[in-house]
């Protein structure tokens, strides 16, 4: 077969991206990264941007706040600084130390357990 005789197929951008895409999928663990990443999107993403919004929103029951459903800062206000009755710090600021220091203590303990276990594992 002569070289000169074998024409190079050129291909569109369109193609390359589609014969891309036919490789990308070609593999089984790209589809179920694929498969799992959409349902990690329907089921947590979408709710939590939903949720945080609501969070800027003015509902019917507050309309002393505003307009229903315009934006505002009050809610966010009232849980990061409101001083009335403590109410910040008991509603978001101790909660929040009694996590950061449960994670802070609870990182510990598995560090010096699990280094114990492999430090007798790799003794023994």
């Amino acid at each position: 077969m002569d070289n000169s005789t074998v024409q190079e197929q050129s291909f569109t951008p369109f193609q390359k991206k589609m014969n891309a895409l036919k490789a990308y999928f070609s593999k089984p663990a790209n589809i179920i990264l694929v498969i799992f990443s959409i349902i990690l999107t329907i089921t947590v993403i979408c709710p939590l941007v939903y949720l945080l919004l609501n969070t800027f929103l003015v509902h019917r029951g507050e309309s002393f706040l505003g307009e229903v459903n315009t934006l505002v800062l009050d809610h966010w206000v009232d849980v990061l600084f409101k001083k009335k009755n403590n109410y910040a710090a008991s509603v978001f600021w101790k909660p929040l130390g009694n996590s950061i220091l449960m994670s802070i203590v609870s990182c510990f303990i598995a560090v010096f357990i699990g280094g114990g276990i492999a430090f007798l594992i790799t003794r023994t």
